[in-house]
């Protein structure tokens, strides 16, 4: 529904690189357990729409607003790169742009520089599986995105109260129950 109704309109809200990077780590994630479920063709044309998606990512991550969307666009493209045949050349690339982006973000204490602490845990949620999906391909994974794991982990444990709860400062977010005991856990 989504390819037929905005997937040519690049100039809607569908196309902003925040909502771009976020649908397509979601359709990268989830397209393996659907694939059973679909037909060629469609398979085919939820590719056709990834790949669409992908490059015109590619073209505007350079220009992305710097903080949190440029990361989370570098971390799509990563996602991309690492997880869709064809796209193996470009993990290379996606690797140096992510390791850039996490020099610059994350900062030496493993906070954000945004100051934020939630921005953390959305952070950890797509990068831990990302450092995952690197070990199962086979690729080591970019060298910074490790350490920045750790860094992060630890700030995100310090920022959290004792009734799990994240503190609220900085405009953090309600953090959904369980998500910061099961990321902390993964760390771990």
């Amino acid at each position: 529904d989504w390819i037929e109704h905005w997937g040519h309109d690049f100039n809607t809200l569908a196309w902003r690189s925040d909502v771009l990077s976020r649908r397509l780590i979601s359709w990268i994630s989830f397209l393996p357990g659907l694939a059973p479920e679909i037909s060629a063709d469609q398979h085919s044309r939820i590719m056709r729409s990834v790949s669409r998606q992908c490059r015109f990512l590619s073209v505007n991550a350079p220009i992305v607003r710097d903080g949190y969307p440029r990361l989370h666009a570098m971390i799509a493209l990563s996602y991309a790169a690492i997880c869709l045949s064809g796209r193996e050349k470009n993990i290379r690339q996606a690797s140096h742009d992510l390791d850039r982006e996490l020099e610059r973000q994350i900062l030496p204490d493993g906070g954000h520089i945004s100051r934020n602490p939630y921005i953390l845990v959305e952070l950890l949620a797509d990068l831990i599986p990302l450092r995952d999906a690197f070990g199962a391909a086979g690729v080591y994974p970019p060298t910074k995105l490790i350490a920045s794991l750790d860094r992060m982990a630890g700030a995100v444990l310090f920022f959290t109260h004792g009734n799990e709860e994240l503190g609220n400062f900085n405009g953090t977010q309600t953090v959904e129950p369980g998500l910061l005991k099961t990321i902390l856990g993964t760390m771990g």
